[in-house]
């Protein structure tokens, strides 16, 4: 599989995975009733994950051009840069404050002690999903093909 089929592939599996670990932890229904408009709050939701795709697609393309044969290799570094970046973005968000000017970020997911939510039951099983696939992508590119 080429090196992009590779990153759309890790995109669209980070993506949909965070999208369902982020309704199971922070709720469309808790979330919608406050008064900002539901295309700020579809936004943000959309946004994380977008972020997280393009996190899990970087880390894939970089880990499968740069190590070469090792199936484990690559998706133990791939596993960790995507869990190290989205943690970083979650300290950023949460603690360091910085925030995306009309959207609802903060007040999701990364308000007072909701970072740490997002680090251990979001980030973290995506990072997981990235690693796997990773693996997997570098085991068949490392394969023969069959004759």
């Amino acid at each position: 599989m080429k090196i992009h089929a590779s990153a759309v592939l890790s995109a669209v599996a980070a993506f949909v995975s965070s999208q369902i670990l982020l309704q199971v932890q922070y709720p469309w229904s808790l979330y919608a009733a406050y008064n900002f408009s539901k295309d700020v709050t579809i936004a943000s939701y959309l946004l994380v994950s977008v972020i997280l795709a393009l996190v899990a697609a970087t880390s894939t393309v970089v880990f499968l051009r740069v190590i070469k044969g090792s199936i484990l290799a690559s998706a133990l570094l791939c596993g960790a840069a995507a869990f190290l970046a989205a943690a970083l973005m979650a300290l950023l968000m949460g603690p360091g404050g910085i925030d995306v000017p009309g959207l609802r970020l903060n007040g999701i997911f990364f308000s007072e002690f909701e970072f740490l939510r997002f680090i251990f039951f979001v980030a973290a099983p995506v990072s997981l999903i990235a690693a796997a696939l990773c693996g997997w992508l570098a085991r068949k590119n490392s394969d023969p093909p069959a004759a």
